[in-house]
């Protein structure tokens, strides 16, 4: 059942949030069903993200409990993902990744064929293929892609480098660099590199009328963060981010994120949230292997100009394919694999005696 509802899940991923959704449903179910349920490396966090949410919401009243489930349930495959992939062999976890690839790919290819049909340059109509929105696009493909790399599969990798250039946009294609870089280098030096790569390009690009509104976003968002230390919550991060871009740049209205993942966190879920946020983060590349922290080091670049980890599409994706790079626990054999006869009696290891008639 595990494995049915993982195959859907890496199959889903790229169609849009509904089948994702569903799919996500199913491997809820598949990890409570699980005899490995308890296998939990990633709750702790996953606690505290929810914990901050119910903060902000203002009470424990049906809608205030609904909205904080919402918030938290973005980073739900931290809490259902690790028990559904416990007990799958290393042919099963195979078999996901092939058909996460594909999906991947296929994922790719649209976003390619919607660019030929659309006749324009991604840069200049950029098309976001099966995804809600371009960036979406150009960013749920990175976890896949840095997977594709670091298997060699060169087809898929080509494909979703395609659907990626498709976003037309610098962000993702920045997020791409720090990715390839991190399949080569220390991921935590990608890391560095990247941010300070995405540093310099906001001082070089001073003055210009884009990165303006860039500024009274982050400075809006670093507002509410500010003026509601316990989180503004999602009922009320977008009144009081409008009425900060007034103060900010009147007349200016774009309530919806502050275009900044950390500054995001920090509106909605407080700095209890920030924290939860970052410290899934963490887990999550302290759980998974290079192409996982390849992914990890590529998003987080990206949220220094873009809300990528509230991209409901964007943070899943992450999630299942770092997820799916994790060590998987050990099995409950493991010692009689280690230590052959463990498990049979202490006589079976007694010295053996020889035999009179072999004895000279």
């Amino acid at each position: 059942m595990s494995q049915a509802a993982l195959v859907l899940l890496f199959l889903l991923l790229p169609l849009g949030t509904t089948p994702m959704e569903c799919a996500t449903l199913l491997v809820a179910g598949a990890a409570l069903a699980s005899r490995r349920r308890i296998h939990q490396p990633l709750l702790a966090p996953a606690v505290m993200l929810f914990a901050s949410s119910l903060v902000a919401a203002d009470g424990i009243e049906p809608s205030q409990l609904w909205s904080a489930t919402i918030g938290a349930w973005t980073w739900a495959l931290l809490v259902f993902a690790p028990p559904a992939f416990a007990g799958l062999s290393a042919a099963g976890r195979a078999r996901i990744e092939q058909v996460g690839l594909a999906a991947a790919s296929a994922a790719g290819l649209w976003a390619v064929v919607e660019t030929v049909v659309g006749g324009a340059a991604p840069w200049h109509a950029p098309v976001d293929g099966p995804f809600s929105h371009h960036l979406t696009l150009g960013y749920a493909l990175l976890a896949p892609l840095a997977r594709s790399l670091w298997t060699r599969r060169w087809w898929s990798a080509f494909l979703i480098g395609l659907g990626i250039g498709c976003a037309g946009a610098s962000g993702p294609l920045l997020s791409t660099g720090v990715l390839v870089a991190a399949l080569v280098l220390p991921p935590a030096a990608a890391l560095t590199g990247g941010v300070g790569v995405a540093l310099m390009a906001v001082l070089a690009l001073a003055g210009d009328a884009e990165l303006a509104q860039r500024v009274v976003l982050w400075t809006a968002g670093a507002d509410v963060a500010l003026d509601h230390p316990h989180g503004a919550g999602l009922a009320g991060v977008r009144p009081a981010t409008a009425l900060a871009q007034t103060a900010v740049a009147p007349g200016f209205h774009f309530p919806f994120h502050a275009h900044d993942s950390a500054l995001q966190a920090a509106a909605v879920g407080g700095w209890a949230g920030w924290v939860a946020a970052a410290w899934a983060l963490f887990a999550l590349w302290r759980h998974t292997d290079r192409p996982g922290r390849a992914a990890i080091a590529a998003a987080v670049v990206g949220g220094l100009t873009q809300d990528t980890l509230g991209d409901l599409e964007v943070t899943r994706a992450l999630c299942a394919w770092a997820i799916l790079g994790g060590q998987p626990p050990p099995s409950p054999h493991a010692a009689s694999a280690i230590l052959p006869g463990a498990n049979e009696p202490l006589r079976a290891h007694a010295v053996r005696q020889p035999d009179p008639e072999e004895v000279p």
